[in-house]
């Protein structure tokens, strides 16, 4: 773990370097990946564009973590509405995030924005939600006791 742990430090302090040697430490704030584009200047005589192979295995890394959200959304909102097959959720989910991305056309720092947008909202929902189930508990539980008599 140690070995795996420090060359993978080394590996991030290398690239940190190159990209700091290749662009001016004013101009490295401008550019939003700077590894990535630092890698769009590589050319081989086989592969025109180094950087598309590591977009590549990126989007294989990124798909893995979306998926997931995807899947438990779609299932989940199957479970709400007490429907057995959830593919139909899936494929509007899908349509969904299509439309949002074709009609909105998001940049990378709005990207940002709506990543922490929605953090907040996860915190929110983290400390504010099982708060408001309480009170549901209990609120219920007065009623049905109220009610019975």
């Amino acid at each position: 773990m140690l070995i795996a742990n420090t060359i993978t430090m080394l590996v991030y302090v290398f690239v940190t370097i190159i990209c700091f040697v290749f662009y001016s430490p004013d101009g490295i704030t401008v550019v939003n990946q700077p590894g990535l584009s630092f890698l769009k200047t590589i050319e081989f005589r086989f592969l025109e564009r180094f950087d598309m192979v590591f977009l590549a295995v990126y989007l294989i890394l990124v798909s893995k973590a979306w998926n997931t959200y995807a899947y438990v959304s779609a299932f989940s909102t199957g479970r709400i509405l007490n429907k057995q097959d959830h593919s139909s959720y899936a494929f509007i989910y899908f349509l969904l995030v299509i439309g949002c991305v074709f009609f909105v056309n998001p940049t990378w720092n709005l990207s940002e924005k709506w990543t922490t947008l929605v953090s907040y909202i996860g915190m929110a929902v983290i400390y504010v939600f099982p708060l408001f189930l309480l009170v549901f508990a209990l609120g219920h539980e007065k009623y049905r006791r109220w009610k019975a008599g």
